[in-house]
């Protein structure tokens, strides 16, 4: 099953972002190597963004996303030099959200939720479906 290999999981989810981005009409391009702290450049014939692509499932009502890249004895906490745009893919609906920094804000981890909290909190939450293919 797909969701048993993180890599092919994460592979897909540029490729189903860089597909939204194609047709809107922009340009794609790759780096050529993992080590850029982005997945994907997009052209939109005026200016280029950086795209931080991540791919993640839904939890108890929610989308949890940690702004940082780790590998082996590492961890970086992403900064708004890094990318201009993250692109969450959800899994479970086959969807994205596209935020800024701006939307993002300072934490450093964004939640999604997918669902009204139990408790009805409104103040500072944000939803998935406010951010989908913007």
């Amino acid at each position: 099953m797909i969701r048993d290999n993180t890599k092919t999981i994460g592979d897909l989810a540029e490729l189903k972002v860089a597909c939204l981005f194609a047709e809107k009409g922009w340009f794609v391009s790759k780096p050529v190597t993992d080590n850029a702290p982005y997945d994907l450049i997009v052209d939109d014939g005026e200016s280029l963004r950086k795209v931080q692509v991540k791919a993640r499932c839904t939890r108890e009502e929610k989308i949890t996303v940690e702004l940082r890249s780790t590998m082996v004895n590492y961890v970086r906490h992403y900064n708004k030099s890094d990318f201009d745009l993250l692109a969450v893919y959800d899994i479970d609906n086959s969807r994205i959200a596209l935020l800024d920094w701006e939307q993002i804000g300072e934490s450093k981890t964004l939640v999604l939720r997918t669902s009204p909290s139990k408790n009805n909190q409104t103040k500072g939450v944000k939803y998935f479906t406010d951010y989908i293919g913007q």
